[in-house]
This record gives C-alpha cells, sequence and structure tokens, in this order.
C-alpha cells in the first residue's frame, strides 16, 4: 500500500472501527495488485499477473467489490 499516510488516510477513515476489514484490488495494465487492512494493519497479498493461466479469473473477484475508481478492463 502507498506509504503516505494522505493516501492511507483517504481509504481508511479515522473512526474506522479497529476491527474494519477493508480490501483493495489494485489493477495495472499488467496484473491486479491485492491489499487488505484490519485490525490497524495493511497487509500486501500480493500481486497476480493478467497473463498467467494458471491463476483463477479476477471477474468473480471484482463484482464483490465497490468500485471507487475507472473500471475494470478485465472484469
Amino acid at each position: 500500500m502507498h506509504h503516505d499516510n494522505d493516501v492511507r488516510s483517504a481509504v481508511v477513515l479515522d473512526d474506522a472501527p479497529e476491527d474494519a476489514v477493508i480490501d483493495i484490488v489494485v489493477e495495472t495494465d499488467a496484473a491486479f495488485e491485492m491489499y487488505s487492512y484490519t485490525s490497524g494493519v495493511w497487509m500486501d497479498y500480493g500481486t497476480q499477473q493478467k497473463d498467467d493461466p494458471d491463476a483463477p479469473p479476477m471477474a468473480g473477484t471484482l463484482d464483490s467489490y465497490d468500485v471507487l475508481a475507472g473500471e475494470s478492463e478485465t472484469a
């Protein structure tokens, strides 16, 4: 996740409950980058390359997320 606290605070509000869980998927031209925030800790769940034939499709996963900006080119 972005190291700048201003960027993080735009996603995780100051009054969020301590046990809040926020999952973030960032789609780039080549991959999906996956992050999660819970109990005050950011976790990096890695990157799934779009051209990986063995990776599970992201369309179903992305359908369950609220889109904050843009649209997926894949889903």
